[in-house]
């Protein structure tokens, strides 16, 4: 999924996600096409390019396992000597 970065023109009151938005001149990092939809009406600018969203940990179970697995074997690797 990709994401940009917008920065906020005005302030927009309540929050989303359940995350306060950001005041005037603000950033906050968004899905991108939402990014797009906001500077489009004037509620911000986008700041840089759309870049991929870096994994959440409910997005990629598996990464946090193969990097839990290699932690416990350099653990049992050193307790070896």
């Amino acid at each position: 999924m990709k994401v940009q970065t917008i920065r906020m023109s005005i302030h927009v009151s309540g929050t989303r996600n359940g995350v306060e938005w950001p005041h005037k001149g603000g950033t906050m990092e968004l899905p991108y096409d939402e990014a797009v939809q906001l500077a489009a009406a004037g509620y911000g600018g986008l700041v840089g390019e759309p870049r991929e969203a870096h994994p959440s940990s409910d997005a990629a179970p598996e990464a946090i396992e193969t990097a839990t697995i290699t932690t416990e074997r350099k653990t049992r690797k050193n307790k070896r000597g």
